[in-house]
């Protein structure tokens, strides 16, 4: 089943997609390389050149796949045990597992609740206090960037995120703002 940004499940299976992809295309680039050589005795075809040329698509995707692979999925049991603590908020306001990119480096955040006057977001690759900082940072400006008047918080722990999310509000009034900030953060999905 192929799932889309935001869902929970798309950051495991786009590294598996990568991972299958780029072991495909080393598969054709060996096996056109592999058929010049046993075919013409000689490396100098251009099978050589055209199985060489895949190593273009093959960086592409190995790129993708490596940038992503660090990344862990929460699991399974503690996405229910967050679901039924935030079951107050409708589904399609919850973002999971998201891996967002920026010019510096992705950040991964594996649960992001919004509404239309706020956005709270838990993040876990905080190995230093100025990645915190960096990322309240990105996330702030790539909301503020997109023209979204969001109240924006960004925690590292999950009891205070279940906290906080159990006493905001996200009673949505405007719809299409809700819209536009989901398509604004899944933008910047990977």
């Amino acid at each position: 089943m192929k799932r889309e940004k935001g869902e929970y499940g798309y950051l495991a299976q786009f590294k598996k997609m990568r991972l299958i992809l780029t072991l495909l295309l080393f598969a054709a680039m060996a096996c056109i390389i592999g058929f010049g050589y046993f075919r013409y005795h000689s490396m100098k075809t251009i099978f050589t050149v055209v199985g060489l040329l895949f190593s273009l698509p093959i960086a592409k995707v190995l790129s993708g796949l490596l940038v992503v692979l660090p990344l862990k999925p929460i699991p399974e049991e503690e996405k229910r045990e967050m679901e039924q603590k935030v079951n107050h908020i409708p589904k399609e306001q919850i973002l999971w597992d998201l891996a967002l990119s920026s010019e510096e480096k992705v950040r991964h955040f594996p649960c992001v609740v919004y509404s239309d006057k706020t956005v709270i977001a838990l993040y876990r690759d905080n190995k230093k206090a100025s990645d915190v900082e960096e990322a309240k940072k990105y996330f702030r400006n790539l909301l503020k960037n997109n023209c979204h008047k969001t109240g924006f918080l960004l925690l590292t722990k999950e009891d205070k995120f279940l906290e906080k999310i159990a006493a905001a509000n996200f009673e949505s009034e405007d719809e299409k703002e809700i819209k536009r900030i989901k398509e604004t953060i899944l933008v910047y999905e990977m």
